[in-house]
């Protein structure tokens, strides 16, 4: 069963409180939920007996009992997602599940509230990337003879960052623990169930309150190639340091370049990404200074009337192009209209969705100082007389220029475009592409490389009024369907129903039904099928 693209919001528990515990229960099933958010309910989650893939999520628990998600007797991949609330995320007689690359904070004064607590025996669980924060008791508690990897987690002021206890084991490598009462703790919890053992190597103890490490006589700890900036720590090879965070009081632990954790890990740990010897903290310091995938590709300093952005007002705007062969995600790098001041705007969004560039794709930015607006809104406007505009990255020290360019005055709707995308020869076009590829001038046509599988990109804009462009690719000549849908799964439109060549094709959506007459506004789906492939996204019409 899957479930995609859902909110489920003040939903009540099922009727059956043997099993069904929560808003969603699924029992001796395989499950998988995407794009899902369950809110104001009192437990979110729980499965047992089954698998289930659960990714791009948000789970609120503010509400919970106790648990916003319980897995029982079975696997589990958690990945992606938001939690939070009073409750905690946990499994019991699980093999072989994974956590990764959640954020997940607790709002609970319940003291034995844990984030993660793996326990009941739960074996060769990956715990994994995620940032967790403000646990009552333990960031992630390991116990009743469970083992786990904890690796390149940051875990932020918890009572414990990670416990083992009553015959659990756990390998604590590559994470970064902060402002924790105690980061590692080991112990017997339950008269003779025994106490814990861990080994935790390449991590990083910062500010720790009461201590790094906390160990009872039952319990065995090695602790090895890791920094504290508290105290000495016993063992090979640990540092005691300032680990020189980027910026540590807004919880950006990447480290500076003279940081005394790069190149001090472990040596037979696995080499960094950047082929130097493993650094120490959840984040390696990238030395290679490689060059990004990312170029700037069209500039619009004085739109009028080419496209309005989401609040329906037209304003600068510059496109940027991915000429990798992956995914790029550009959340992290400066944009600025002073190539002497690059960190003017740094590019974030909540969501990797918006500032994720595919290959051989563009990615629209608004030039417009409004700062109200959120996402993909710079905090400078160009001047149509003549600009600069640069794209940087900043890391850790280092400022490296990945793009720039300077123009002269531009007449109002006409932009500067590269043709071909990416590495050609910027020309002043009076035919703009916000959002899309360029068009070559000779053949009239998207200068793209054939795609080598079928996709389905997020239309542009969204939110839109009174259109919207939907763009997907096709490795192959094949029958093609694309229609919009209603809430209810009614169809709205149909856009295409015919045989297509393969490369990359968009079609525009004008907000009319069947018979072209207008639609009220509200969340539609748009969808394509194409050979086997299926996709569906979501999209907003605002009036």
């Amino acid at each position: 069963v899957r479930l995609s693209y859902t909110d489920i919001f003040g939903a009540t528990k099922p009727g059956n409180q043997s099993w069904q515990t929560a808003a969603v229960s699924a029992d001796d099933s395989h499950l998988i939920l995407d794009h899902v958010r369950i809110l104001n309910v009192d437990d979110p989650f729980a499965s047992r007996n089954g698998s289930v893939i659960i990714s791009y999520c948000e789970l609120d628990g503010l509400h919970a009992n106790d648990d916003l998600l319980h897995v029982v007797h079975g696997r589990a991949v958690i990945e992606n997602c938001r939690l939070y609330g009073d409750g905690e995320v946990d499994f019991d007689y699980g093999d072989g599940s994974v956590i990764r690359n959640n954020v997940i904070t607790i709002h609970s004064t319940n003291s034995n509230q844990d984030a993660f607590d793996i326990g009941s025996g739960s074996k060769n669980i990956l715990i994994e990337g995620n940032t967790i924060s403000n646990a009552p008791d333990k960031g992630v508690s390991i116990g009743e003879k469970s083992d786990a990897v904890v690796r390149r987690n940051v875990i932020i002021n918890c009572s414990a960052g990670v416990a083992i206890k009553d015959s659990s084991y756990a390998k604590v490598s590559n994470n970064t623990f902060y402002r924790n009462s105690v980061a590692i703790d080991l112990y017997e919890k339950n008269a003779g169930k025994g106490g814990g053992s861990a080994v935790a190597v390449n991590n990083i103890f910062a500010d720790s309150q009461d201590g790094e490490t906390r160990t009872d006589e039952k319990s065995n700890l090695v602790v090895a190639y890791s920094l504290s900036n508290t105290s000495v720590m016993p063992g090979a090879d640990n540092i005691f340091a300032d680990p020189l965070f980027v910026d540590a009081a807004n919880f950006d632990f990447h480290l500076m370049k003279s940081s005394p954790a790069i190149d001090a890990g472990d040596p037979a740990s696995p080499k960094d990404p950047d082929g130097t010897r493993a650094d120490i903290g959840a984040f390696y310091y990238d030395r290679s200074l490689k060059s990004f995938p990312i170029a700037l590709n069209e500039i619009c300093p004085n739109n009028t009337s080419v496209i309005a952005d989401p609040a329906g007002e037209f304003e600068d705007w510059l496109e940027l192009y991915n000429f990798g062969e992956e995914d790029f995600d550009i959340d992290g790098l400066y944009l600025t209209d002073d190539l002497n001041d690059p960190a003017k705007w740094r590019i974030a969004a909540a969501d990797a969705k918006e500032t994720t560039i595919l290959p051989k794709s563009v990615l629209l930015v608004w030039l417009d100082n409004d700062v109200d607006q959120q996402s993909l809104h710079a905090t400078f406007k160009l001047n149509a007389a003549g600009e600069e505009v640069g794209l940087f990255s900043i890391n850790a020290g280092d400022t490296i220029q990945i793009d720039a360019r300077q123009f002269d005055a531009v007449d109002a709707d006409k932009s500067l475009a590269r043709l071909p995308d990416g590495d050609g020869e910027w020309t002043l076009t009076a035919s703009p592409t916000p959002g899309q590829l360029n068009n070559s001038p000779q053949t009239n046509v998207h200068r793209a490389v054939a795609p080598g599988e079928f996709m389905l990109l997020q239309n542009y804009p969204n939110p839109f009024n009174p259109q919207t462009t939907i763009r997907f690719a096709l490795p192959k000549s094949t029958h093609v369907a694309v229609q919009i849908t209603d809430l209810l799964g009614r169809r709205v439109k149909t856009l295409v129903d015919d045989d297509m060549s393969p490369g990359w094709h968009q079609l525009v959506w004008d907000a009319t039904n069947q018979a072209n007459i207008p639609v009220s506004a509200g969340l539609y789906f748009y969808s394509i099928h194409a050979d086997d492939f299926h996709d569906v996204k979501k999209l907003l019409l605002i009036k």
